[in-house]
């Protein structure tokens, strides 16, 4: 039961390798190579396993790629953003994933998420940072794209304090440790189970196949079942019948032994009464007796 458990665990997460490269490749288009090549990497380089990696930077891509930065630019400051946010990780010992949840929340607009970090993304804070960029005029509002702009270089600049600390803690941060040791086993299990795959695809196509044939013996088996349905009634009946002679063969001889079925059947199919039956029954007992007493 645990090999057969830890096979299905090894297609899982190999099928959640392909589901999360398929989805970067979506995201990230032309620009999609700098990101599945950073996660071959990601599991000694930021302490996440590559699907995760896939799986943390597609929402980040897609809210970049939204206010209207180049593909290119979109990577970029994606794998930048991904590798504060295991620096500060580091620094603070707390997930990469949730850094970079933090990120993409305050890229998004929300000021608050990002003051954990000492990080400021408020309006007015974005407002000087975009005109100290030339990203607008005096007066001008913020549109989409100067927001994202300015909100990326104040976190870059207000986390400067955290780079490098993931790579430089490394040797000696039991904590960063743990995190490359289990996001490299997580790649191992998603490398099993990629050549485990194919076989289970197969197999889902087989079954899916035989649905049909089960569909039909279910049917036969509900159609046997209703065919069978007057017969069960009738043994129903005939036993209730038969319960019902007993009980009123007792009544008439008085006797509280129960009737053998023979007797009873017998008794209905020639019409005999209870008292005749007990007659019958005592008649036989004397005979049976009078040969006892002759040996």
């Amino acid at each position: 039961v645990g090999i057969g458990a830890a096979v299905v665990d090894a297609i899982g997460s190999a099928n959640d390798l392909n589901e999360s490269i398929n989805a970067a490749g979506v995201i990230f288009g032309d620009a999609s190579d700098k990101i599945l090549d950073f996660g071959e990497t990601s599991a000694t380089s930021i302490g996440t396993a590559q699907a995760a990696f896939n799986a943390s930077v597609t929402p980040i891509g897609a809210l970049l790629s939204n206010f209207g930065l180049a593909t290119d630019d979109v990577a970029e400051k994606t794998l930048l953003l991904t590798q504060r946010a295991a620096d500060l990780g580091s620094t603070l010992n707390i997930d990469t994933a949730v850094g970079l949840d933090k990120m993409r929340a305050g890229l998004a607009g929300e000021s608050e998420p990002l003051r954990a970090f000492g990080v400021d993304v408020s309006v007015a804070a974005l407002t000087v940072e975009a005109l100290n960029m030339g990203l607008i005029e005096q007066g001008e509002k913020l549109d989409k794209t100067a927001k994202a702009q300015a909100a990326f270089s104040i976190i870059m600049r207000e986390t400067e304090f955290a780079a490098g600390d993931f790579a430089n803690t490394l040797d000696e941060s039991l904590s960063n440790k743990m995190k490359v040791f289990t996001a490299e086993v997580e790649d191992a299990k998603a490398a099993v189970g990629d050549a485990l795959l194919p076989v289970a695809l197969e197999l889902v196509d087989v079954f899916t196949d035989l649905i049909p044939l089960f569909q039909s013996v279910a049917e036969g088996l509900a159609d046997g079942a209703a065919a069978a349905g007057p017969f069960i009634r009738a043994l129903g009946e005939v036993a209730e019948a038969e319960k019902g002679l007993r009980e009123s063969l007792q009544m008439l001889t008085g006797e509280t032994e129960i009737f053998t079925f023979e007797e009873i059947r017998a008794a209905a199919a020639l019409g005999i009464t209870g008292a005749a039956l007990r007659e019958r029954r005592e008649e036989r007992s004397e005979e049976h007796t009078s040969e006892l007493q002759s040996h």
